[in-house]
């Protein structure tokens, strides 16, 4: 029990999880424990635990990470390509959720897999996408952007998100994938 240790791998209530932080208490009175912080590898939520010393705590090794580059996606399932031996793997759009909005043609993902089938996609922190259309422009005095005010833009992707009102179409920006925020306008050198 206490060998769990950050990055371990396990199954919790029939999901994966990854271990991000291990603390095993033994107190002066009582029985030791165990105080886990786990990420679900399949919906990335993050939950704390506490074991006995009594509990079993199943570790797995079925958990594999791999770098695949996405090609294409047919509308309904999204491909991705091993860099060595050229081997294809797709993933459910649905199980994608609102990560379809940050993928490009060639974006290099951490894919996890789970007995063999591909689980989830872990996106870069950041990508670069080019602004394809204003959707409005409101003044205000939001001060994460100062005082000249904010604005709604479509990403090449088809994902809204709001910008600083300086960005224009063409202009290519730096996302926050993490966050879902505006990071930076990319100076492009001609």
């Amino acid at each position: 029990m206490n060998k769990i240790r950050f990055g371990t791998k396990i199954i919790y209530n029939g999901e994966p999880y990854t271990c991000l932080k291990s603390e095993f208490i033994k107190p002066g009175k009582g029985k030791p424990f165990i105080r886990l912080l786990i990420k679900s590898l399949v919906s990335e939520k993050t939950l704390e635990k506490t074991f006995k010393s009594t509990e079993s705590i199943d570790v797995t090794d079925d958990i594999s990470e791999i770098k695949l580059t996405y090609i294409y996606n047919n509308t309904q399932f999204w491909f991705f390509m091993k860099e060595e031996g050229y081997d294809q793997f797709y993933i459910a759009k649905d199980n994608l959720g609102d990560k379809i909005d940050w993928i490009t043609n060639h974006l290099k993902c951490d894919v996890i897999f789970w007995r063999d089938r591909l689980i989830s996609v872990k996106l870069p922190n950041f990508v670069f996408l080019k602004v394809i259309k204003v959707m409005n422009q409101k003044q205000s005095s939001d001060s994460s952007f100062g005082r000249k005010g904010w604005k709604q833009v479509m990403l090449q992707t088809g994902a809204i998100i709001k910008v600083p009102y300086f960005i224009k179409v063409g202009d290519i920006i730096k996302i926050n994938t993490k966050k879902r925020s505006y990071e930076s306008r990319e100076k492009i050198n001609t």
